[in-house]
């Protein structure tokens, strides 16, 4: 009985565009896949081959893949996917909480009318909510 383990690689992998169709994948021994990745990324240097052949190899850990997919997220201002869903990098929410508090807040300094606050209690009447649950803070 053979104890070599397969995986499948896509050759031209998904962070590059490529599709999970079948004449897209190559089963590959880990050794191989780790091979194939390193050489993607001498080739064409994509962040996530390097990641792909440094967990791979498990020269870093499940942990370290997620914090360098934030870094690198947060280089271009995105969000990335991870195993509990998608998270923003630390700057993007830093980002997004500058804009939405004190002064970049486009009502920062402003009060409803009393008609608008009316509008607004009209609306709420007759709706139910469960009990208070204060949110937790996040250190930013």
């Amino acid at each position: 009985m053979s104890t070599v383990i397969y995986h499948n690689h896509h050759i031209i992998p998904r962070h590059a565009g490529g599709t999970d169709s079948p004449d897209n994948l190559v089963r590959l021994t880990v050794e191989e896949h780790i091979e194939a990745h390193r050489k993607l990324y001498e080739e064409y240097g994509r962040w996530e081959d390097k990641i792909a052949y440094q967990a791979l190899s498990g020269i870093i850990d499940n942990e370290e893949v997620i914090r360098q997919k934030c870094i690198e997220a947060g280089k271009r201002g995105s969000r990335i996917r991870t195993s509990t869903g998608w998270k923003h990098s630390e700057e993007t929410r830093k980002k997004i909480g500058d804009r939405t508090r004190g002064k970049g807040n486009g009502f920062y300094g402003k009060k409803h009318s009393t008609e608008t606050k009316k509008k607004i209690s009209e609306t709420r009447m007759g709706v139910k909510r469960g009990p208070y649950k204060p949110k937790q803070k996040e250190n930013l």
